[in-house]
């Protein structure tokens, strides 16, 4: 697991959070990787576990995950994963994250982004077009051009 995305996830979590305890899972990855693929210390079955507290007391659970190989138009992508699941007495959430990583260029093709929070709940989908600097919200149908040429 890279320290990038471990520190996306933990950047991601750490408001809702007061203390996590890491516990890393070991799962055995079942996909074959892209032979073209950039060089990356993570692979497909990483996962890591966290359990979510706030002070002394049991919050839920968290996690982030390289969950396998896919494709996005025509594109070998990591399909990452990071969710939230857990709260204290009536304040509950549950929310999920997916990312697709090109696994040639580490640039993002496709996000999700799933929240179900005490009172709210959102299901966001962008499409990413990085080499035309440009993505599209699917659940909006929003559109627009990246005002940057970096990578997201």
């Amino acid at each position: 697991m890279t320290v990038g995305l471990a520190m996306v996830g933990l950047l991601v979590l750490q408001p809702a959070l007061e203390t996590l305890e890491a516990q890393s899972v070991a799962e055995e990855s079942v996909v074959t990787q892209d032979s073209l693929a950039v060089a990356v210390p993570f692979g497909p079955g990483e996962r890591m576990e966290y359990q979510v507290k706030l002070g002394v007391f049991s919050a839920g659970e968290a996690y982030i995950a390289v969950d396998g190989l896919d494709t996005v138009r025509g594109h070998p992508a990591y399909r990452l994963s990071m969710g939230l699941r857990g709260g204290i007495l009536f304040a509950k959430v549950n929310d999920t994250y997916q990312s697709w990583l090109d696994t040639r260029r580490l640039v993002t093709l496709r996000f999700i982004r799933d929240v179900h929070e005490v009172r709210y709940k959102s299901f966001k989908e962008w499409m990413i077009y990085p080499e035309d600097r440009r993505w599209e919200q699917i659940s909006a149908d929003l559109a627009e051009t990246m005002n940057t040429g970096e990578p997201l």
